[in-house]
């Protein structure tokens, strides 16, 4: 089934079925769309100094433009919505008090779509991105990747002794 999921004030991801690939179930957008504002988008794990995790590299290199992956993901650049288009991280801006109205005639317009054959479709045609990005969630979230996770935000605490004024 259709529906809309309203990702933060500025854009609204308009979803399809769902697939079901090894017990996991991943919901890929079939539009993206976008009100026009004073905001950017991108990965800016790297600008921030955090490594990009591997599924995040996967969604990226699925959904955006190779020149446009390689600028956000390798540096941390952030785009405008017109700019964000042609990159790939939405399919179009709207005004923003026409977003609700927009995504609702897209899911309208897309629910009348047969979801057979759009189910089969798209497993055949992201298939190999979603392998990948399960293959990158058992890489990348790993019992030593969450325990050294949680030792690097308690050592600073764990390993000071208080000591008291008398």
């Amino acid at each position: 089934m259709f529906r809309r999921n309203k990702c933060d004030s500025h854009h609204i991801l308009v979803v399809a079925a769902k697939i079901w690939c090894e017990s996991q179930r991943i919901s890929y957008g079939i539009l993206r769309l976008a009100a026009q504002g004073p905001y950017k988008i991108g990965l800016n794990e790297v600008a921030i100094g955090i490594t990009v995790p591997q599924f995040g590299i996967e969604v990226a290199r699925q959904r955006l433009t190779p020149a446009y992956f390689s600028r956000t993901v390798m540096t941390g650049e952030m785009f405008a919505p017109p700019e964000a288009v042609t990159a790939g991280f939405f399919d179009r801006i709207v005004p923003a008090a026409s977003l609700d109205a927009t995504a609702d005639q897209a899911a309208e317009t897309l629910s009348r779509i047969n979801l057979s054959a759009h189910a089969a479709t798209k497993l055949r045609a992201r298939g190999p991105t979603i392998q990948a990005m399960l293959a990158a969630i058992d890489t990348d979230i790993t019992l030593e990747y969450a325990e050294e996770r949680v030792a690097s935000r308690t050592a600073p605490f764990s390993h000071k002794k208080i000591e008291h004024q008398a």
